[in-house]
């Protein structure tokens, strides 16, 4: 009815990846990896960082998270929570000291 539609939501466009390089010599490495190790060995191409070997872009990406500060934010936050927690300790016990002592 006019074309309004509440909970019909539209997917999400795919992804369609062609790879412009084939190699077979690659192909037969795999294939040979998986003959040796098993079905559950990690692909030649995709190696996780637990095993400290090597992953695409892995350097690409580490130049750019340092570059960009990434961790300094935090620690820099952590700081500024940690004096800002004790600067009120602070005031709090100099209001108690002039409120509480005694009079003379």
């Amino acid at each position: 009815m006019f074309g309004i539609k509440f909970f019909d939501r539209p997917k999400p466009k795919g992804f369609n990846y062609i790879p412009r390089h084939y190699d077979p010599e690659q192909e037969r490495r795999e294939q040979r990896r998986r003959e040796l190790l098993g079905p559950d060995a990690p692909s030649v191409k995709r190696h996780d960082a637990k095993n400290g070997e090597y992953v695409p872009g892995r350097i690409v990406r580490q130049a750019q998270a340092d570059r960009r500060g990434y961790g300094t934010h935090q620690k820099r936050e952590k700081r500024n929570n940690t004096l800002g927690t004790i600067g009120l300790l602070v005031i709090l016990l100099l209001l108690l000291y002039l409120f509480l002592r005694p009079t003379i």
